[in-house]
């Protein structure tokens, strides 16, 4: 998988260097997740992105939902964003909060 994102001429670098880490990064915890970055790494050498970009989003989607499992937070923004039930609009913004709040802690 890894030999096939290093060999496709059609990845940028930083794009291979992102790809790369989230392999790395998950292939102990779920090896699904290193085998559909290696789908993905193949779509884009077909000259598939909108595919591709799909299905990273789903993995990046199913992760912030086993991270943020069980927050109340989750459901609050959903509310706040007329949702009955949180859409990823609502893990992404829940995730950029909690990322913001995580720095402003550090600098404090």
């Amino acid at each position: 998988m890894k030999k096939e994102i290093e060999e496709n001429e059609n990845l940028t670098a930083e794009i291979k260097k992102q790809l790369r880490e989230l392999i790395q990064n998950n292939s102990e915890i779920d090896p699904k997740i290193a085998n559909e970055l290696g789908h993905i790494s193949a779509l884009l050498e077909i000259k598939q992105d909108t595919s591709a970009v799909f299905k990273l989003t789903k993995i990046i989607e199913n992760l912030l939902k086993e991270l943020y499992k069980g927050e109340e937070k989750i459901k609050e923004i959903a509310k706040l964003n007329k949702r009955s039930k949180p859409a990823f609009a609502d893990y992404l913004e829940h995730a950029k909060n909690e990322r913001y709040s995580q720095t402003k802690i550090i600098i404090c």
